[in-house]
């Protein structure tokens, strides 16, 4: 699986647009996500990785996914 970006069409979406800095913040986030994903698709022993690791990842995103949400006045879809 290669986290390429395709996943912007399950970005969520209102007619409430947000602010810049949030939509700029948003998008440096989001980048920084599927750069460390694809980085950690391709380690050789990534079965190694700490699962403490892998949990912060996620708790990270999911927390973002959270935040969008608020902002945008939709109700969350992940949980923390």
């Amino acid at each position: 699986m290669n986290f390429n970006g395709k996943h912007e069409q399950n970005y969520i979406t209102s007619d409430k647009p947000m602010e810049p800095i949030f939509d700029k913040l948003w998008l440096y986030n989001d980048s920084a996500n599927i750069s460390l994903l694809n980085s950690l698709e391709q380690q050789q022993h990534i079965q190694e990785l700490p699962a403490k690791s892998l949990r912060l990842l996620s708790h990270i995103m999911n927390t973002q996914m959270v935040w969008l949400g608020r902002i945008r006045e939709i109700p969350a879809s992940v949980g923390v």
